[in-house]
């Protein structure tokens, strides 16, 4: 009983910390630029409404990396 249970303590908390780790800077930026690339062919497409919303989003990561990692060379 009290190693059933001491093992599922021990997996929960590998759960819990490994769900709060932060993405990289090289996700964060992947995520950016896919989100760019995503708002170009909306708008391309002629959806000004949806390309909007994606070049939103994509700021929004950019200042998320700057906020996050705003030390890194690629931060300019």
């Amino acid at each position: 009983m009290q190693k059933t249970t001491l093992v599922s303590i021990l997996i929960l908390a590998a759960f819990l910390f490994s769900s709060c780790s932060k993405d990289s800077e090289e996700t964060m930026l992947l995520n950016a630029r896919v989100k760019l690339e995503e708002a170009k062919k909306l708008e391309g497409e002629n959806k000004p409404e949806e390309a909007k919303r994606a070049y939103s989003e994509a700021i929004e990561l950019y200042r998320k990396i700057l906020t996050e990692y705003p030390s890194s060379p690629k931060a300019p």
